[in-house]
């Protein structure tokens, strides 16, 4: 974790391997599960996701697209893919790397993240 806000102790901004979900900072392939209060997994073909189960996909692995492109939704295989992430409507792809929600993707802290990476 990295920044939080001074009144609700929630996370902001992560570190660069790490999501801001809920307010907490979950890796890539996770979600924060309010039930568990922790970082849960996602389904093996989700990038990315709003929960465990195969139809809560927000991102899909390379090699996989929204079945009937609907989104979010359930990731399947494709016969041809091209080897790039596909992201949910409302999810921005960030540096080829994850998908997360616009909103998040817009802010100071995200994007002072590509500036870094695009300079690496």
């Amino acid at each position: 974790m990295t920044d939080k806000t001074a009144k609700e102790g929630l996370c902001t901004c992560c570190k660069n391997d790490f999501i801001p979900m809920e307010g907490k900072c979950c890796s890539y392939y996770q979600y924060w599960s309010s039930d568990a209060k922790k970082c849960d997994n996602c389904h093996h073909a989700c990038y990315s996701c709003f929960g465990n189960l195969a139809n809560q996909c927000t991102g899909c692995r390379p090699g996989k697209a929204f079945k009937d492109n609907v989104s979010p939704g359930t990731c399947v295989d494709v016969k041809k893919g091209d080897g790039k992430v596909a992201c949910a409507a409302g999810y921005t792809l960030i540096n080829n790397l994850k998908c997360i929600i616009d909103s998040v993707a817009n802010s100071d802290c995200e994007q002072k993240k590509i500036k870094a990476f695009k300079k690496a």
